[in-house]
């Protein structure tokens, strides 16, 4: 208590106040604390009860499909990882159904058509990333990466045709 006082001895009456003064601060965290603990407690129930509702109104093959992730078994409980891979799942075919194509060639549009026009540049930006977010979140990008392999395989596989047609003379094949 001395350093408190700056080495001096305090009164009594000081010491009664120093006394005072620091109980209600104790007392006062000690209550703070409390609060804390009691919403982190909500929160965690409220966490289970958003999950429970989830994954009651999913059918059995998005459950399904969800359980086929690496790794479920280690984040079944996190209510975050389970919303985003019930939404990714319902959102999005499987990459390997003929709708995906279909889909990444949509969001291709939907990304080549992005101009920012009149728009500012930060709404330009939040749709432009909006989209490539959407293509991340289906899984469309690697799609899209194979589509835009192939077709650089089939024009060089074409302009190797055109060169063997330009070197036997037959040019009346070739597109003018």
């Amino acid at each position: 208590v001395l350093k408190q006082f700056g080495g001096v001895a305090p009164t009594e009456a000081e010491t009664l106040k120093y006394d005072i003064y620091t109980k209600s601060i104790t007392r006062m965290m000690g209550e703070a604390q409390s609060k804390r603990t009691d919403r982190l407690k909500t929160l965690e129930d409220n966490k289970v009860k958003v999950l429970s509702a989830a994954l009651a109104q999913c059918d059995e093959g998005i459950l399904k499909a969800i359980e086929r992730y690496d790794d479920y078994e280690q984040n079944k409980s996190d209510m975050y990882w389970v919303l985003k891979k019930i939404r990714l799942v319902s959102k999005s075919p499987t990459s390997s159904s003929p709708d995906n194509l279909e889909r990444t060639l949509q969001l291709t549009g939907e990304l080549l058509a992005c101009k920012q026009g009149r728009m500012t540049f930060a709404n330009y930006y939040k749709k432009f990333t909006s989209v490539v977010q959407t293509m991340e979140d289906e899984d469309a990008i690697p799609t899209f990466k194979r589509i835009t392999a192939k077709a650089t395989e089939w024009k060089d596989n074409v302009t190797a045709e055109a060169k063997k047609l330009r070197k036997s003379g037959k040019t009346h094949f070739l597109p003018t």
